[in-house]
C-alpha cells in the first residue's frame, strides 16, 4: 500500500503551471512538524497536484496556509549534465484546507462576477419559482 497523509503549512510561493498539452501543475512544499520543544523538527515535503487540486491549492492558499494533503509517495528519474537525478513527492490526490479563517483568494471582490437581482427575475418582479421577491427580502442587499 502506497499512501501518504500530511497536515502542515505551505512553505514556498505558489506558482501554478501549465504542461504543453495545456494541464495545471502545482509543485509546493509542505512543512510538517514533528516533536516538541528542543526536540522539535520540521521536514519540508515535496508534492504534486494536477488539474482542479492544483487550481483550487493555487487559487486559495498561499505561503504559510495550513493544508491537510492526501496521497501518494512518487519517484522519477532524469537527466541533468549527464547525470541520472531522482525525484521523489507526494502525488497529490486529495486536499482539504485547515485555517481557521480562508484565505482571500487572488480573485479580488472587484474581478468576482457580481449577482445582478434585477436580471434574476422576470418582469413583474417573480424569480425562477414564481415568488415575488424584492431586495428589502434579501439579507445581503
Amino acid at each position: 500500500m502506497n499512501k501518504a497523509l500530511l497536515i502542515g503549512n505551505i512553505s514556498n510561493d505558489l506558482e501554478l503551471k501549465k504542461t504543453q498539452s495545456g494541464k495545471s501543475l502545482l509543485d509546493f512544499k509542505v512543512a510538517v512538524n514533528e516533536g516538541y520543544g528542543e526536540k522539535k523538527t520540521t521536514d519540508f515535503i515535496k508534492c504534486r497536484a494536477w488539474e482542479k487540486t492544483a487550481e483550487l491549492i493555487s487559487n486559495y492558499c498561499r505561503k504559510g496556509s495550513k493544508i491537510y494533503v492526501e496521497g501518494r509517495c512518487k519517484s522519477e528519474s532524469y537527466e541533468k549534465n549527464g547525470q541520472k537525478m531522482y525525484a521523489d513527492y507526494i502525488l497529490v490526490s486529495n486536499v482539504e484546507f485547515l485555517d481557521s479563517k480562508p484565505v482571500e483568494s487572488k480573485r479580488t471582490l472587484e474581478t468576482r462576477p457580481k449577482w445582478d437581482y434585477q436580471e434574476t427575475l422576470s418582469g413583474d418582479g417573480r424569480d425562477a419559482t414564481g415568488f415575488k421577491v424584492s431586495p428589502d427580502d434579501l439579507p445581503f442587499f
